[in-house]
């Protein structure tokens, strides 16, 4: 039986380590523990949906109409984590 390749990809990122390494630290407040969770899910979701497909809009600004972009259709997000969202 031929085994699936997994993909693996490992978020680099300055502020993912910084949470990250306050989420490991031992002595992190509960409350703390919990508030970086929560922004670690948020920078997470960031980068999970970086290609996701959006479309133009038109938006009327104070100054002018300008060409925006929106997301192109309806996705979910859900967290996979250890601790849930905290």
């Amino acid at each position: 039986m031929a085994m699936e390749q997994t993909r693996i990809f490992e978020l680099q990122h300055s502020l993912v380590q910084h949470h990250l390494s306050r989420l490991r630290a031992k002595h992190t407040p509960s409350s703390e523990f919990r508030r970086h969770v929560r922004i670690l899910a948020t920078l997470l979701a960031a980068e999970a949906t970086r290609n996701v497909a959006v479309q133009p809009i038109s938006v009327e600004t104070p100054n002018e109409v300008t060409i925006c972009n929106e997301l192109a259709g309806r996705f979910a997000a859900v967290p996979i984590l250890r601790a849930g969202l905290g």
